[in-house]
């Protein structure tokens, strides 16, 4: 059986005008082309129900009708081949002029119709309109849900419409988003928190502005000493509170992971912003990598940056185009893969065991270089979300942070020898630059020049540059 997405006509898909009948009047209504094309995407009939007492009125014809709907396809197939609507059903009876029947709305009968015409299951099923009559002509088709919208009659009908317990969305687009977020799966927003009272609302409020709708959103505090329990709890009831003890990040996405009740988990930390439509597009990359390896993968996006104030400035993209399918050799080279803005099932990341809490950083490049090895990734090109630096950053530079890396970096090399032979030359290459990294934090914390000589020395050995060269013999001198 199929499913369908009904809705009504006037002032839900063309913009209201008392008994429309002259084609040349049919104006749409903002964004119901996409919302068609969504439902279309989503494997939906998109199937208009319309009342037209008009008719029984004698005050136009049904052919008057026809024309007013072909000038609807008309000027939503100018938008796309998949934005047209499937199939009009039209009630032409008023009790007062014709009698009763049992297609008008509320009556279910055009949707009974359209059921028996194109065997639809009216269970998985819904029903958008502007009128408290549509919404009860869905309801008594045992529609799924049904949406009330506030364009055309709708901002009339809200209080009605929510005593009746029916939902109420802006227009068609929005009321699709609604219905199709109840088919996707459920994804869960894992945000860890520490002492950043002062970033978080602009965190969360970014993640409850998602265009993907069908999310949870949990906050793992991590033992803040600030106002951040206070924050979540009277401003955010929508978002599920965890508190635990400090114990690092790594062990604050982990508790994320286990309370998930979601399909698939997308982390964020609590001062970085993601991008509006960031699951959506996260989810279709990951969609769209199912289908092109056969198997479960994992998606993820870059970012842009943004600092204490909010303001944004492009960041430094390591490579000029995010890889796809195995890139372990790529993440050997550069870290790409942060724990914000990646999409995986909850299942796999619990499976391997989560991040590592023993590292206070790095956690993510473990995991992403343990993951490569098992599943294909696929590239979200365009940021997803908006990181921020400031002087509290757990990523920022120093001398215990790089030899985290070096540190991660030796042991997947050690875990998994094969990779030697396949990346020699890039393991290489890694492993100078870490240890010129290394050189540098050691000579900016004043470290003793034995330290710095070493590392120098190593990452020489390892990938001869004129760069380490010359500051090797600055720190012979």
């Amino acid at each position: 059986m199929r499913k369908a997405i009904f809705f009504d006509r006037d002032g839900v898909v063309n913009v209201e005008v008392s008994y429309l009948c002259e084609p040349d009047k049919t104006e749409l209504i903002p964004g119901c082309a996409e919302a068609i094309r969504k439902i279309h995407e989503a494997g939906f009939l998109a199937i208009a129900v319309t009342n037209q007492s008009g008719i029984a009125r004698n005050m136009y014809t049904v052919d008057d009708m026809m024309s007013v709907h072909a000038r609807i396809q008309k000027l939503l197939l100018a938008e796309g081949a998949d934005c047209t609507v499937d199939a009009f059903y039209f009630c032409p009876h008023h009790k007062d002029f014709s009698g009763e029947c049992s297609c008008r709305k509320p009556a279910p009968g055009m949707l009974m119709k359209a059921a028996e015409d194109f065997n639809i299951d009216l269970e998985n099923s819904y029903m958008i309109g502007d009128r408290l009559s549509d919404l009860r002509a869905g309801s008594a088709a045992n529609c799924k849900n049904c949406i009330l919208v506030k364009t055309g009659y709708g901002e009339n009908e809200i209080e009605k419409a929510r005593e009746a317990n029916f939902a109420v969305a802006e227009d068609l687009l929005d009321a699709v988003n609604h219905c199709l977020g109840e088919e996707l799966p459920l994804i869960t927003i894992g945000v860890s928190a520490y002492n950043r009272e002062i970033f978080l609302p602009e965190c969360l409020d970014s993640l409850l502005a998602q265009t993907y709708k069908n999310i949870e959103i949990i906050v793992v505090d991590d033992g803040s000493k600030d106002n951040t329990k206070q924050l979540v709890t009277e401003k955010y009831p929508q978002v599920r509170y965890i508190y635990k003890e400090n114990g690092g990040d790594a062990s604050a996405k982990n508790r994320a992971a286990r309370e998930a009740k979601g399909e698939y988990i997308v982390f964020n930390d609590s001062d970085d912003v993601f991008l509006p439509d960031a699951v959506e597009r996260l989810y279709k990359a990951m969609v769209d990598g199912q289908a092109q390896y056969g198997r479960e993968v994992i998606a993820y996006g870059t970012y842009e940056g943004i600092d204490e104030n909010s303001v944004r400035y492009p960041a430094k993209n390591k490579v000029a185009v995010l890889p796809s399918g195995n890139i372990t050799e790529n993440l050997l080279k550069n870290v790409l893969v942060c724990s914000t803005g990646v999409l995986l099932p909850v299942k796999s990341f619990l499976a391997d065991g989560g991040y590592d809490e023993s590292l206070r950083c790095m956690h993510d490049w473990k995991l992403s270089l343990e993951l490569s090895l098992e599943f294909p990734f696929t590239a979200v090109q365009e940021p997803v979300f908006l990181r921020r630096r400031h002087s509290s950053n757990l990523s920022a530079a120093s001398y215990r942070g790089s030899k985290t890396a070096l540190d991660v970096f030796e042991e997947f090399v050690a875990a998994n020898p094969e990779l030697s032979a396949r990346f020699g030359k890039v393991i290489r290459r890694r492993r100078a630059t870490l240890h010129g990294r290394l050189a540098r934090e050691a000579a900016k914390e004043k470290s003793d020049k034995k330290i710095i000589h070493e590392h120098l020395k190593t990452a020489l050995a390892n990938h001869f540059t004129l760069k380490h060269l010359v500051r090797y013999i600055k720190n012979v001198m």
